[in-house]
């Protein structure tokens, strides 16, 4: 969710509109800058009421670009693919090395002509946000005040750029248990999956099992209680890193370029090194992500706990 706060940072007057997936809606409740969120199953509607000036595309959807074009949105942006696309999207970026997508594509809104008044920005520190807060009560047992509490978030239903489950419990297996305590988070069907593919991940004593939790908010709630937060998921590691949660992200290369938080001293990026990202709307599942190490994600939590004075050097 960078791209809100760079966009609105140097263009305040542009008003940004987000189409999202089922349930996307909640992201209102945390950014004020947002004008209005569409529902991406009845986008065709509601991105004709808007009247865009432009559709800035982070995700290509060739069903979202159909209504785009339909509606009369003039600029269609995207990064550059292949010819016959141009159809779907008039106007594309080649993404320089090492620079993140998003910042690339908010650059290429003037670049293409559109007619914004930049200002001259700074540097600016990530701007916080609050998540929904509990009492310590709610969760006595759950989160431990003399360990290193680690929020792990490692599946969601229909996503295919995934971390490998069974990866977490192995992981889980490696780290020193006087030093962290895991809570796993998801939806009840979610929780009901886990247990049915990876039962091992929840007999390890040091796991608590806190799936089965009916809204976003319930999962933030338990974000934000933990010391750090452990997950794949775009949108959840979007909101602790805005909250100032130490994050680590497990993303192929491509999510690293394109959709990965803002640099924050308070987020670990894993990618899969430099090789360039299977196209994962060919195949089911994602290779790439597959390949991101046990032991470089055990190495990032234990160096935290050195910085917390819990674990010698």
């Amino acid at each position: 969710m960078g791209v809100v706060r760079d966009i609105k940072r140097q263009w305040p007057d542009c008003k940004l509109y987000f189409v999202v997936p089922l349930g996307g809606k909640f992201l209102l409740d945390y950014f004020p800058e947002i004008e209005g969120v569409m529902d991406v199953r009845n986008v065709g509607k509601s991105i004709e009421n808007i009247q865009a000036d432009a559709i800035l595309f982070l995700h290509k959807d060739k069903m979202v670009a159909k209504a785009a074009k339909k509606a009369g949105i003039a600029l269609r942006i995207a990064e550059k693919g292949s010819l016959l696309e141009k159809r779907y999207y008039n106007q594309t970026v080649v993404l320089p090395e090492g620079v993140k997508g998003v910042t690339a594509r908010a650059e290429a809104l003037v670049s293409v002509g559109l007619e914004i008044e930049q200002e001259e920005v700074g540097d600016q520190e990530f701007p916080k946000i609050t998540l929904p807060q509990t009492p310590p009560m709610v969760y006595r047992g759950v989160i431990k005040k003399s360990l290193i509490n680690v929020v792990m978030y490692p599946y969601k239903e229909g996503a295919e750029r995934i971390w490998p489950v069974v990866n977490y419990f192995e992981l889980i297996e490696r780290l020193p248990k006087h030093i962290f305590n895991f809570v796993v988070v998801g939806t009840e069907k979610e929780g009901q999956l886990l247990k049915q593919y990876t039962p091992e991940l929840f007999r390890l004593p040091s796991v608590k099992d806190k799936t089965g939790l009916e809204e976003e908010e319930e999962i933030l709630k338990l974000v934000n209680r933990g010391d750090i937060f452990l997950s794949f998921n775009q949108v959840y590691t979007h909101l602790s890193v805005a909250a100032g949660i130490e994050t680590v992200m497990m993303t192929p290369p491509v999510e690293s370029r394109q959709f990965a938080p803002p640099n924050n001293t308070s987020v670990n990026i894993l990618s899969s090194g430099e090789t360039e990202c299977i196209d994962c709307t060919k195949k089911k599942g994602c290779t790439c992500i597959k390949q991101i190490e046990i032991a470089a994600v055990e190495e990032v939590l234990l160096e935290y706990a050195r910085k917390k004075g819990m674990l010698e050097e």
